[in-house]
């Protein structure tokens, strides 16, 4: 009966929440909010990596990013693809999912993980991102698509 009721509240918690977001429209992070991001999130990276020497991130172009508001604040998501070496010396292509706080009780701190796989090729997770480039900001619907 509790695992009902969880299940319950989870999904009216989840209906509330997703209504919510329809009624706000999704404004794109600035391009300096998203350099910030960027270079917060490489840094942690690199610091954190078992073989920073292998680590190689893709350039800002080639990430996504979304503002968004939370409990602890406002922040930038932020989804980068990586390349670094495994322990048997292989190299293995990641996702990188970076959320830097720029508001709120969290202001400044950086909250990451990385996949186990290529969520960017996929277009797994980009739904409302963009990409910063030199001309207007790419559209969430420009993702790459897996090729067959």
């Amino acid at each position: 009966m509790k695992n009902i009721l969880a299940l319950a509240l989870a999904v009216f918690s989840a209906t509330i929440v997703t209504a919510a977001d329809k009624k706000r429209p999704a404004v794109p992070p600035t391009k300096e909010q998203m350099q910030k991001a960027y270079n917060a999130c490489v840094q942690r990276l690199t610091v954190t990596a078992t073989n920073p020497e292998s680590i190689k991130v893709d350039p800002i172009e080639g990430a996504w990013f979304k503002l968004e508001n939370d409990r602890h604040g406002e922040s930038i998501g932020m989804h980068v693809a990586l390349y670094g070496q495994n322990g048997f010396g292989a190299t293995i292509r990641s996702t990188a999912i970076c959320h830097l706080y720029i508001g709120g009780k969290w202001e400044n701190q950086l909250f990451y993980t990385v996949g186990d796989g290529d969520f960017i090729a996929l277009g797994l997770g980009l739904k409302g991102m963009v990409q910063i480039t030199s001309g207007p900001v790419s559209s969430p619907d420009s993702a790459p698509k897996p090729s067959n």
